[in-house]
């Protein structure tokens, strides 16, 4: 519930700038917090955006992958954040998904924009609420401009018996760079997919990963970085 979802956020310890809350794929203002975000621009998921609607669809296909197209099929909401040209922030923002359905699948949507020259960085976090068995679909796509720099972290802290199937699909243009960082802790189920494109000269990525499964626990990650 909203309730469960409010306490457990609240229980996150900050990581000093804005906090963005998505319960069940939906962005939810309410649970969300206002911390400094210099020069980000974050918004509504909205298609008919010239920046966006370079990224949506495009990075991650639904073509390709059968859970990107369930996610794709159902989204109704979702999340973007954009570091304007040349612009940098101190402050990560940190995006957590919560599953808080008590049964069934939630699509959560998130697309990452670094324009040329910018740095920006980005927590997600995946936690849950949920008691009986549950799928996480979460897709972010990321498109890091000329010279630009993103920062990415992903924690997987599913609970109980949550399965989570996630797509990270990157795209780095010329000299922009892509760090990103994997951890998963929790959950019956864990699979990343992430695919990075090198798409221009110049363009690097750093890759780091870490998972701790327990009894019972099963976790992929599936790696492919593609130098065009």
């Amino acid at each position: 519930t909203l309730a469960e979802a409010q306490i457990l956020v609240s229980e996150l310890p900050s990581l000093g700038g804005h906090r963005l809350v998505v319960v069940n794929g939906h962005l939810v203002g309410s649970l969300s917090s206002s911390g400094s975000t210099g020069s980000l621009i974050i918004e509504g998921l909205n298609e008919t955006n010239e920046e966006v609607g370079r990224v949506l669809g495009v990075l991650a296909s639904a073509a390709d992958d059968a859970f990107v197209a369930l996610n794709t099929s159902h989204l109704s909401g979702g999340v973007v954040v954009r570091a304007p040209k040349n612009s940098a922030t101190a402050e990560p923002v940190e995006i957590i998904h919560v599953q808080a359905a008590a049964e069934g699948a939630t699509q959560s949507r998130v697309t990452l924009i670094a324009e040329a020259g910018s740095e920006m960085s980005i927590v997600e976090r995946y936690v849950g609420t949920a008691s009986g068995q549950t799928l996480s679909n979460g897709v972010t796509e990321v498109s890091v401009g000329p010279s630009a720099t993103l920062n990415h972290v992903k924690i997987l802290e599913d609970q109980g018996e949550t399965h989570h199937v996630g797509t990270l699909a990157v795209r780095v243009e010329r000299d922009g760079s892509f760090n990103g960082h994997l951890f998963s802790l929790g959950g019956t189920l864990g699979r990343t997919d992430l695919k990075v494109s090198l798409a221009e000269t110049g363009a690097s990525c750093s890759l780091d990963g870490l998972y701790v499964a327990g009894d019972g626990e099963h976790y992929d990650h599936y790696v492919v970085i593609d130098h065009q």
